[in-house]
């Protein structure tokens, strides 16, 4: 309004003003006190009504049929300032000459809206956005912009110092927070980078130096150490790379195939359960033996086998064990314990028993 008014006060207090018309249009100007004219006029022709302020040395202002390189032939107003509380219309455009000798053009259509070689902030007196098309984008403290050696950049600062700003995006595509990051959900396809790491309030952390802590978990791989400790940080393993006796409180163990079937198994009570062979030099059984292989008809069956050594590692079978039969000796299954009876298979020959006095044994002899 303040413009209106200065403008208003000189319509009612100026004097000496002359109107006249003739073949070069109508002219409004004021006569001077040595008898010319002011340099500022209005001059009205056909089609436009141009205002000047050198005596037509040149033109300040048009409005009317005017050629641009911008928009064409066009009708409108052409001036270096407008001042209003409103400015509606189709299009927009506005250019303005930088420091640097470049062009900035903002230009609103109908294809939306376009900021070319220019910087775009948003600020008060603490805080600053800036989108640049050099610096890239940044959040920060006012001012986030920081000239060096006559170059502007983001104020980054140091780890020593930080600058200004606090979120930053640079033209390479890099992010760089000096706040909190939350969010739900996310993929990273590259490598991350940090001093440390803490999940649930420290349930799961990494610290600038590798050290690792979590309450809990489960690895599906191989884990390699070069060596683990206790929580009171004394050492499990000894010098051959071994776990002490002290540290193997497995409270059962089990082994699986590579169809995740269990072929071996030891409960924390010592019941063991073996669906192979079981090999061994020599051992002594205080409890009881049970297995499990089946045939087809579903007799369980087993055996005892020894191994000799000298005969080409060839299998002798000592002890036969069938559900069906009971206990049977040597390979030729011909005597058998079942319960409390002993049986025997004996070939069509002459048989002669005959009882020992001394030790009351009987024996059978062909």
């Amino acid at each position: 309004d303040s413009a209106l008014d200065v403008s208003k006060n000189a319509v009612l207090s100026t004097s000496g003003m002359e109107i006249c018309w003739d073949a070069s249009g109508f002219h409004c100007r004021k006569q001077n006190v040595s008898g010319g004219y002011e340099p500022e006029e209005i001059a009205i022709v056909n089609n436009s009504i141009v205002f000047t302020d050198d005596g037509w040395k040149s033109a300040k202002m048009a409005v009317g049929h005017f050629i641009d390189a911008n928009t064409g032939d066009a009708w409108g107003i052409v001036a270096p300032n407008i001042t209003g509380t409103l400015l509606a219309g189709q299009n927009l455009v506005i250019e303005s000459n930088k420091k640097d000798g470049g062009t900035a053009v903002f230009r609103v259509d109908g294809d939306g809206a376009v900021l070319h070689n220019a910087r775009f902030d948003i600020e008060d007196a603490n805080r600053h956005i800036v989108l640049d098309p050099k610096l890239g984008f940044a959040i920060g403290a006012y001012p986030v912009i920081a000239t060096h050696d006559g170059v502007e950049e983001i104020d980054i600062g140091t780890s020593a110092n930080p600058g200004n700003a606090k979120f930053w995006v640079d033209t390479d595509g890099d992010v760089h927070i000096r706040g909190t990051l939350e969010g739900c959900d996310g993929t990273f396809s590259g490598a991350l980078y940090g001093g440390t790491i803490s999940i649930g309030n420290g349930n799961f952390a990494v610290d600038a130096a590798g050290n690792l802590t979590a309450n809990n978990g489960t690895f599906k791989g191989t884990v390699y150490g070069a060596t683990y400790k206790d929580s009171n940080g004394n050492n499990m393993m000894n010098v051959s790379n071994q776990f002490t006796a002290g540290y193997l409180d497995l409270h059962g163990l089990t082994i699986k195939d590579s169809n995740n079937n269990t072929t071996f198994q030891i409960d924390q009570n010592g019941n063991t359960t073996i669906k192979g062979s079981l090999d061994g030099c020599d051992g002594t059984f205080s409890g009881t033996m049970s297995w499990i292989k089946t045939d087809d008809d579903g007799t369980a069956v087993g055996s005892i086998k020894f191994t000799n050594g000298n005969d080409g590692h060839r299998d002798t079978t000592l002890v036969t064990l069938d559900s069906n039969r009971g206990i049977m000796l040597s390979a030729t299954e011909n005597i058998g314990i079942k319960g409390n009876a002993i049986w025997m298979q004996i070939a069509p020959k002459n048989v002669s028993v005959r009882k020992d006095e001394g030790s009351g044994f009987i024996t059978l002899r062909d």
